[in-house]
């Protein structure tokens, strides 16, 4: 069906009328893979499905208006300027998207100029201070090739999320086929301005489709015993509990043939490691060994960015479930005392919304912060949770406050929308089997721990960590360098492998999955729960509550 006919592709209810530079440029299949970007679910399957078949042929309805699109697009290929969309630059490169039963034409644009790279990045001039690059206000992205309703790398035009009281959120989705069913990418950006949230929206879509499927072939088959070189397994990681073998996983087998991507250290050691840690949308064509998941993948202006903040997010998620299922308290900070964040807190006191923070031990003292937001409904109090790692222990309390502050709104709806579910995890933690049940677990909660996950007992004023503070200011490289020696020094590897896309590379980013094998998974799924089989939790536990005690026996609420 998706056959180029000169300029015009037939679709379902429609065609597509393309310029003659994105018929030079695109091959057919990506432009279908940027159209599909764009339609609905139901539709996506059909066309998926090999056996589909056009139920009524193409024929010769507005014959007239196909043949002016197809002028029309042909006179716009000599412009020089964009008419449109000045931020794509050249011209050229749009299609046409008529549809049959509405009369909508539309258009779109699948294709960005091949000199888009000398017209991003900073819209200031000066040299960049901190650890990241770029402000979130200072990067220029093309909206209009991301995101329209033809044909787009993203998909549809991102929400605008008006009804929150807590923040101005854009949310979008990018549909992915694969190859059993389409599963969907979300993506959102949470600011105190809608322009902010979308910039940040955009930029975690480009993450996601980096960081889960591979924009060019990148991994190889083989089984682990015929790779040369070092491997990392699932040997090397906590292992999952009986239950999840035979029912969503297969034990390792390192006779079975298997896909494999290359990773390396910063010491330029190499590694071959199971796809499914660092792809975690793409569906295996061999037995799977583990779910994946976007712990660990960051983008930045470079690879050192990208690197830094993948390998924060992990010490992040390890120091949240160490002291979950360790049942280590946090420390309550007094966050009063910091003046950046007495608007948020006058804003939520009048919303009816209490904030806290707790401080949470690291493995190798970065500070880590633990937020809550909470609200009292008629059925009880629902808590949204964040968390934060950064040098500066004021950074990391903000960043674990915005997350908790924004999402308190979804929770309460989620609340009311699933209430049923709500209450059946409320009378048994343990039933929970997916990432959406997580964050329930939070809602209306019997178990005093997820009340107190931010720390109990007096509030306590918390200075700078004079260890780590001064590391603000020294460039992502040092940083990182410095936080894999002291993991390293802590018995923890530190691998990396670059997902970066062509596009990315067009836009000036980088993206890059951080493993590191010893650090402690967030898993979603009561049964799926790696760290609660992991030596070093036990460790943990014995350190802070003394030889025989276990783990805490429910799930976190984290998501």
């Amino acid at each position: 069906m998706f056959t180029l006919d000169g300029r015009r592709v037939p679709i379902p209810d429609g065609c597509l009328i393309i310029s003659s530079n994105v018929a030079a440029t695109l091959p057919i299949s990506d432009l279908r893979e940027n159209w599909l970007r764009t339609r609905e679910r139901n539709v996506i399957e059909i066309l998926e499905n090999p056996t589909a078949k056009r139920v009524f042929p193409e024929g010769r309805e507005f014959a007239g208006i196909r043949m002016c699109l197809e002028s029309m697009s042909g006179e716009l290929d000599g412009e020089d300027v964009n008419p449109v969309i000045p931020e794509l630059g050249s011209a050229g490169l749009e299609v046409w998207e008529f549809q049959f039963p509405h009369g909508h034409i539309r258009r779109g644009h699948p294709l960005l100029p091949s000199d888009y790279g000398t017209t991003v990045g900073s819209t200031q001039e000066g040299v960049a201070t901190g650890l990241r690059a770029l402000e979130i206000t200072e990067i220029k992205l093309p909206e209009g090739f991301l995101t329209n309703h033809v044909a787009s790398y993203l998909g549809k035009p991102s929400n605008l999320e008006v009804g929150w009281l807590t923040s101005a959120p854009v949310t979008g989705s990018t549909p992915n086929w694969n190859g059993k069913e389409v599963r969907r990418l979300t993506w959102s950006g949470h600011g105190n301005s809608f322009r902010e949230s979308h910039t940040a929206a955009l930029l975690e879509g480009i993450e996601r489709r980096a960081g889960a499927l591979e924009d060019c072939p990148r991994s190889v088959i083989s089984t682990a015993n015929e790779l040369t070189g070092r491997t990392i397994t699932p040997h090397d990681f906590p292992p999952y509990p009986e239950e999840f073998y035979g029912h969503l996983g297969a034990q390792f087998d390192p006779d079975d043939p298997h896909e494999w991507v290359d990773a390396e250290n910063l010491s330029g050691d190499h590694t071959w490691i199971p796809r499914e840690y660092v792809y975690y949308g793409e569906q295996m064509t061999h037995h799977l060994w583990a779910l994946g998941t976007s712990s660990g993948c960051a983008t930045g202006s470079s690879i050192a960015e990208a690197r830094l903040f993948g390998i924060l997010e992990l010490i992040e998620r390890d120091s949240f479930v160490a002291s979950w299922y360790a049942g280590i308290d946090a420390t309550p900070i007094r966050i009063s005392g910091y003046a950046r964040y007495r608007s948020v807190l006058a804003r939520a006191a009048l919303l009816g919304i209490r904030i806290r923070c707790g401080l949470l031990p690291s493995i190798i003292g970065i500070p880590t912060v633990v937020a809550s937001a909470e609200v009292a409904e008629p059925d009880g109090i629902v808590l949204s949770i964040g968390a934060a790692c950064h040098p500066s222990i004021e950074s990391a309390i903000g960043a674990a406050i915005n997350e908790a502050w924004t999402y308190i709104d979804e929770r309460v709806r989620a609340a009311r929308a699933m209430h049923d579910r709500v209450v059946a995890l409320r009378a048994n933690p343990r039933m929970a089997d997916a990432i959406d049940d997580h964050p329930m677990l939070a809602i209306y909660p019997h178990e005093q721990a997820y009340l107190n996950v931010s720390g109990t007992g007096e509030e306590r004023s918390i200075d700078e960590n004079p260890a780590w503070f001064p590391w603000v200011n020294r460039s992502p490289e040092q940083l990182l360098e410095h936080i894999v020696e002291r993991l390293r020094a802590n018995g923890i590897d530190v691998w990396f492998h670059t997902q970066t896309s062509g596009v990315e590379h067009l836009l000036g980013l980088e993206t890059v999955m951080t493993i590191a094998p010893s650090l402690l998974p967030i898993d979603f799924g009561w049964a799926q729960q790696r760290a609660l089989h992991s030596d070093r939790l036990a460790a943990i536990v014995e350190r802070y509550h003394g030889s025989g005690a276990q783990p805490r026996n429910i799930p976190h609420p984290f998501s």
